[in-house]
């Protein structure tokens, strides 16, 4: 089995989170210090509400229709403490763990509502292996662009959600390309034979790793194949787009979608 294939099945889905450990004792921190400042301002806002009662009650017993001023004051002081943006600790959180050039990017919003904080110290736990996915998703989209594909440039992440094949059917352009070729010099069925075994070889592996995950383990086989014929066929005019996607495979983060608006990346929880 070739050694990068090898890689892959090592890596699979374990992106390395050096910092994870660093990440959880920061948040725990946190969250005992936003605890301390949610019961402050909690203490405000029923001191406030209080307040606007006892001048509700007063004006009715003055009975003259008369709203003072200090009333439209007072619910201008509850609906400032009672606003909160949903992500407002999010935010604060990820400005602690995640490095400064990433304080403006919220990757972390692209996951589901309840999952947000898990993802963002997921992140910043593997900052050197993130950089590395969006590189590599960058240059499988320039790949796949070069064969005709129309890829977004947006790269997303979210947490696993489910088995399933997302780069299969961009391949198709290049593994016809490289068929062609090699038919016209009369070696298109003997490659095919050599790749199809290689990549039996590690779909086997593949599934005895990810045994609930057979649809992936069926990506990495089938890229294998592409791959072997396309360096079969000697294509050298247009970018291989199998190396991108084992850079990116070999980080522990794979593409989950891959369309028009870009490509979302997948990643085991914490």
């Amino acid at each position: 089995m070739q050694s990068r294939w090898l890689q892959i099945l090592q890596c699979g889905t374990r992106p390395e989170r050096s910092a994870l450990a660093r990440c959880l004792e920061m948040r725990e921190q946190f969250m005992i210090e936003r605890r301390v400042i949610d019961e402050a301002r909690a203490r405000a806002i029923a001191a406030c509400e209080a307040r606007i009662h006892d001048g509700r009650v007063a004006v009715f017993a003055a009975g003259d229709g008369v709203v003072p001023v200090s009333m439209t004051e007072l619910e201008r002081e509850w609906r400032r403490l009672s606003r909160r943006d949903p992500d407002e600790h999010l935010m604060d959180l990820w400005a602690l763990v995640a490095p400064p050039r990433w304080h403006d990017r919220k990757r972390w919003r692209d996951g589901a509502a309840g999952t947000r904080a898990d993802l963002a110290l997921a992140l910043a736990a593997d900052v050197a292996g993130v950089d590395a996915a969006e590189k590599a998703a960058e240059k499988l989209c320039g790949a796949l662009g070069a064969w005709g594909a129309n890829i977004g440039d947006r790269i997303a992440f979210r947490f696993f959600t489910g088995d399933g094949d997302a780069t299969s059917e961009w391949l198709a352009a290049p593994l016809d390309a490289a068929r062609e070729r090699l038919a016209a010099r009369g070696d298109e069925r003997l490659a095919a034979a050599r790749m199809s075994a290689v990549a039996q070889e590690i779909l086997e592996a593949a599934s005895q790793a990810w045994p609930e995950r057979q649809r992936f383990s069926a990506s990495i086989a089938h890229a294998a194949l592409v791959g072997g014929m396309l360096a079969e066929a000697c294509l050298v005019t247009l970018p291989d787009p199998v190396e991108p996607l084992c850079e990116l495979w070999s980080t522990g983060y794979w593409p989950a979608v891959i369309d028009g608006s870009g490509i979302v990346l997948e990643l085991p929880p914490l």
